[in-house]
């Protein structure tokens, strides 16, 4: 279990970094392209979302499979950070 929790706690850390990011965009979105970002951000919290529950999955039930889903949703959450706006 240690091993799993230090496995998935670089990922948790790094979704929280992520949105932090996308909220510092979203606050230097001009009105028109707001919506936009607003889509984008939306998305990447449901995606963190999803890491969350599948990390919970390994601690709470021992799901080691769960590992390789983090790993396969974080994937596109980094697309989502590359199409983010600069902040």
């Amino acid at each position: 279990m240690l091993i799993t929790l230090i496995r998935i706690l670089p990922e948790i850390e790094r979704n929280g970094d992520l949105a932090n990011t996308s909220l510092a965009a979203l606050r230097g979105a001009s009105a028109t392209r707001c919506r936009r970002e607003a889509r984008l951000v939306e998305r990447m919290g449901e995606v963190a979302s999803m890491i969350w529950r599948e990390a919970t999955d390994i601690i709470i039930d021992g799901k080691r499979e769960s590992v390789g889903a983090i790993e396969d949703i974080d994937d596109e959450l980094d697309d989502l950070h590359v199409r983010s706006p600069p902040s």
